[in-house]
């Protein structure tokens, strides 16, 4: 998905929100997703210095490129630049 497809609305009514039961973290599973861009590259955007994180951070958040909801609403946070 570059973010110019069509919301698949079908696909989208299997995701489920769910409870992570290990930290009690709540989350969504969007089956949809697989369809988002996941090319390998040389360089993690989320390392610092990366297209999502050019500076050094301790915490950062940023609107989703590929959003999983049909209102384009999501944001990625990434709590360490250690991964």
């Amino acid at each position: 998905m570059s973010g110019s497809e069509p919301f698949d609305s079908e696909l989208a009514a299997s995701a489920g929100y769910r409870i992570d039961p290990l930290s009690g973290a709540p989350a969504w599973m969007v089956p949809a997703r697989q369809g988002r861009p996941n090319l390998p590259s040389e360089a993690c955007p989320f390392c610092v210095g990366g297209v999502e994180a050019p500076e050094p951070y301790d915490v950062l958040a940023f609107p989703n490129r590929w959003p999983p909801f049909e209102n384009g609403r999501a944001e990625i946070v990434l709590y360490t630049s250690e991964h």
